[in-house]
This record gives C-alpha cells, structure tokens and sequence, in this order.
C-alpha cells in the first residue's frame, strides 16, 4: 500500500494512483492507494510502474514513482524419494509423511493428492503432507502422488505398495504372475521355489 500526508496538515488532499500495466489495479481509500500486483493467475510476468500523485487543497502536487518486477511461476519439484511400502492387512492403515518429499522454488503451499493404480489393491487418501494407505486385496500397485502450487503447477512422486494377508502364511503375489512376483513370509523362513509357466513347465 502507498500512503501520502500533506505536511501542514490541511484538509482537502486529493490521491490518485496509475499504473502503467492493466493488471495492476490501484484501490484509493483516502489518502491511501492499494495495488494488486500481478492478474493472481500467473499469466503475466515483467515490469511495471506505478505512479502516486497527491495534490493539496490550493493545486500543489508531488509525484513518486515505483517500479517492481513479478517473476514467473515456477513449478514444484520432487525433493527425495519416497520409499515403496509394505501393507500386512492384519495390522491395518499405514500412514506416510509427505512433508519432505516436495519442495516449490517459490515457497508457496502445496496441495498434495494421491491415487491407486489398482484401486481394488489399496486405497490411498491425504491429509496434508500425510498419505494414508489401506490394503484391500493381495497384489502391488502404484501410488502416484501430485504436489500442487496455488496457481495449478504440478509434479509428481510414484512408489509401489504391496498388500498382503499374512495371517494364513507364506503370500505370492500376483497368481499367476506376468512381469513381477512379490513373496511374502511374514518372518524368516527357508523356502524352496518353483516357479512354473502356464503350460506347467518348470522354469526355475
């Protein structure tokens, strides 16, 4: 905000503020002028004057210029990793913090969302900067996480989630297995594997 003041105090001072960009809108409330600097949507980046002029009750005015830059939008970015985790339904929700997983160049507030690849495997909901899992079914599916700024620019993290049922034993995942097959014991075992194809030959 710009404020003028008539030195001897007298009544009757007149305020105008311009601007020499149309997506700086002055406000004059009295004696003081409020400018909103940029269109709030991020369409518009570069420089721009403002004026103030104030003029006294007998026609004596006094100018200042002010000159100021807004700098684009830059979108966030990925920070780390986020690790694969592990579901055993038996011990329900699985919570992860989020919070360093994203960073925005221009310190704005992210908004976090996240959906399953296969909803029918796990269920993903956020909360902040927490992701909350809940395994459905056994299988493994990506969770993929978008970070976004408050003008719509975006990124995203995706990590694997595997669910698993533990309370009958020893887990494979998926059955019949196309690309990759995840084995769940529940605790140190020695196991023997045989892997088949799905004419029944043994493959390994």
């Amino acid at each position: 905000s710009i404020k003028a003041e008539d030195p001897e105090g007298k009544p009757g001072m007149s305020f105008e503020v311009k601007s020499g960009n149309a997506v700086s809108t002055p406000s004059v409330s009295g004696n003081t002028a409020t400018v909103n600097i940029g269109d709030g949507k991020g369409k518009f980046v570069g420089a721009c004057t403002i004026v103030a002029t104030a003029t006294d009750w007998l026609g004596e005015t006094s100018s200042k210029t002010f000159t100021y830059t807004v700098l684009a939008n830059r979108a966030p970015l990925p920070a780390s990793a986020i690790e694969d985790a592990y579901l055993d339904r038996t011990k329900g929700d699985v919570e992860i913090d989020l919070s360093s997983a994203f960073k925005d160049p221009d310190l704005e507030t992210l908004t976090l969302t996240a959906k399953a690849g296969d909803g029918s495997i796990a269920s993903v909901e956020t909360s902040g900067s927490t992701v909350r899992l809940k395994g459905l079914k056994n299988g493994v599916t990506d969770i993929t996480v978008t970070a976004t700024d408050g003008l719509g620019l975006s990124c995203s993290s995706t990590f694997k989630v595997g669910s698993f049922d533990l309370s009958g034993g020893p887990v494979i995942a998926p059955n019949p297995v196309r690309d990759n097959m995840t084995i769940r014991l529940g605790e140190k075992t020695d196991v023997n594997v045989k892997i088949y194809s799905e004419s029944n030959k043994l493959v390994k």
